[in-house]
């Protein structure tokens, strides 16, 4: 079957528009296979509740995995060349067999016999199927952070160190908030789940101020009027990403509870965490380098780091020159004992390599090279624990609102909000 599978469409040639809803629209495949899981369940549990149950069990593992990291894999390889709405298709089948998968496992635990239930662990392919949807998140940030590069082009054109007044936003900015704008509702109006449209703002927040900080870099020397036009362009753009979570259509997702008048406060409370590491350097690099204790002050007391490699790393984007720094070095160094709370290495500084120019977006992308394999552990992302736990909450809020009634699991392959069918009981008599 699954040969089979990886040659089918994404979305059939045939299907009629309103038929097809990318929130919504999973692979027949997927519904398919777990179809087959259920009837051939059925069979082996009349014939017996012991090791042979257990062995079907691994048997399934072993093809869940097939499935996630030969089909679902296959398709995200040539994402490139997708549009939004099949890449959808993806998510979606990677999340509905997320949950399938638990239900399966919860099923199989109550037909055999005890010990055996222990042995019964789906986790690792649960976990499969959610790298797989970090990776088509990723693929998705991974667009609009291609559709920003207009913008930081033109903020590395401006004449930072030789900026004399503050005015209002930079040019730079509205390029860079209608390509934001643009790219993320695009994207917003085909994810269908509350968790992964989160997830997908939270990814563009990083993005967005891993592009900034390259483009700091790019733009070396900034002067003092520079950095503070900078922070001012900053306050701007996280006002945009603020509202980044309520893009969509008001069609877009048909049937779907209203959407509340205000973003998440803990999502408000991310972008805050994302953008201060603009805040701390940037308010760092508007005071001048003269007189030089002044520059030293503001680092330690903004960027509070006591490492003397990452304090260099401001002289260089304020333009000191090399033969010069040696004696700003020294001077910090005999600050340092008396401020307390500082780090020995702080992440803001510690993600800007001043051995490139061409790094924006480097924090996203980076990370994600590390790992490529769609259907793996982390599927792009180092912190999939977050990812995971999100998941797991959402499963556990469904289950919590009935979705698991009826002994646990509910009639079998009752239809789920995906367009799909959720792994149940059978009938009596089988």
């Amino acid at each position: 079957m699954i040969p089979q599978y990886r040659s089918q469409p994404l979305r059939p040639p045939e299907s009629p528009e309103e038929d097809f809803n990318p929130a919504s629209s999973v692979l027949p495949s997927s519904i398919e296979l777990f179809h087959f899981y259920r009837q051939t369940l059925a069979q082996c549990a009349k014939l017996s509740a012991g090791a042979k149950l257990l062995d079907l069990s691994r048997i399934y593992g072993t093809y869940l995995d097939e499935y996630a990291d030969t089909v679902l894999a296959f398709y995200l390889n040539t994402s490139e060349r997708l549009p939004v709405e099949e890449i959808a298709v993806i998510l979606n089948t990677a999340d509905y067999c997320h949950t399938t998968t638990a239900q399966l496992e919860e099923r199989i635990r109550s037909r055999i016999d005890k010990p055996l239930d222990e042995q019964i662990d789906f986790e690792r392919q649960s976990d499969n199927f959610i790298g797989v949807v970090s990776k088509v998140i990723f693929t998705l940030v991974r667009r609009v952070e291609v559709a920003l590069e207009p913008g930081w082009r033109e903020m590395r054109n401006c004449p930072w160190a030789r900026m004399e007044s503050v005015g209002d936003q930079s040019g730079y900015v509205g390029v860079l908030l209608e390509k934001l704008k643009n790219s993320a509702q695009e994207i917003m109006d085909i994810i269908g789940k509350d968790v992964w449209r989160r997830s997908f703002c939270d990814r563009v927040a990083d993005t967005v101020v891993a592009g900034f900080l390259a483009s700091i870099v790019a733009c070396r020397p900034i002067g003092s009027v520079g950095a503070e036009q900078m922070l001012l362009d900053a306050y701007v753009i996280k006002k945009a990403l603020e509202e980044v979570i309520m893009l969509r259509k008001p069609d877009a997702h048909p049937g779907h509870e209203e959407e509340p008048a205000q973003p998440p406060q803990s999502y408000l409370k991310h972008v805050a965490r994302t953008l201060a590491k603009l805040d701390v350097l940037l308010k760092t690099l508007q005071v001048s380098t003269s007189p030089s204790e002044g520059i030293v002050q503001a680092y330690l007391i903004h960027v509070a780091d006591s490492n003397p490699a990452n304090f260099k790393k401001v002289l260089d984007l304020k333009g000191v020159r090399k033969g010069e720094q040696a004696a700003f070095v020294e001077l910090f160094k005999a600050h340092v004992p008396v401020h307390d709370g500082l780090v020995e290495n702080s992440p803001v500084m510690a993600g800007i390599n001043l051995s490139t120019l061409s790094t924006v977006g480097q924090g996203l992308s980076g990370s994600a090279g590390q790992n490529s394999t769609p259907g793996g552990s982390k599927g792009g992302f180092e912190n999939l624990s977050a990812v995971l736990a999100a998941a797991r909450d959402g499963v556990d809020t469904l289950r919590k609102e009935g979705d698991m009634k009826e002994g646990g699991l509910g009639k079998l392959f009752r239809r789920d909000a995906s367009g799909g069918f959720r792994f149940g009981r059978e009938r009596e008599g089988g």
